[in-house]
């Protein structure tokens, strides 16, 4: 299998304890995924790209316009990233957030490859802007989201 890394918006295990446990039980409800989908297709407006419907193929996926030709992505989704079996992490490497990068289908800063991916991250103007546009749509979605930071974690797929 192959390896590759995230840019994820979110908690790393030493901080914790600075987010109430129900925020941690809340990543796998209903309502948390609607709020971030709706903030998915915010954040992908405010970039100009045209929503077109969800994916024939699998309805958890999205279709956009955007100026590089039409992407399935996949929307903003809160879980916890850790990896016991292929990474061989412990609970201590685990991180709470909203991956917004992926593979296989582009999240949001990675919309420019129709695969995804973000082969090298550079936090240049242009990714700084695109990383604001969707902590800003994110945070009004999850408020708590304002007090997280933005981590690189290595993936197993």
């Amino acid at each position: 299998m192959a390896y590759g890394i995230e840019l994820i918006l979110g908690f790393p295990f030493e901080k914790w304890g600075d987010i109430p446990k129900s925020f941690i039980k809340f990543e796998e409800s209903v309502c948390a995924i609607d709020l971030l989908h709706e903030a998915h297709k915010k954040a992908c407006a405010e970039m100009g790209f045209k929503f077109i419907g969800r994916w024939k193929t699998n309805p958890d996926y999205d279709v956009y316009v955007t100026p590089l030709g039409d992407r399935i992505t996949a929307p903003f989704r809160l879980e916890k990233h850790l990896d016991e079996s292929e990474m061989c992490e412990t609970e201590k490497e685990a991180v709470i957030g909203i991956s917004v990068s992926g593979r296989y289908f582009p999240t949001f800063l990675d919309w420019r490859d129709p695969h995804g991916t973000l082969y090298n991250i550079v936090f240049d103007d242009e990714m700084k802007k695109d990383m604001a546009i969707a902590r800003k749509h994110i945070v009004e979605a999850l408020p708590i989201m304002e007090k997280a930071v933005w981590i690189v974690k290595q993936k197993h797929y």
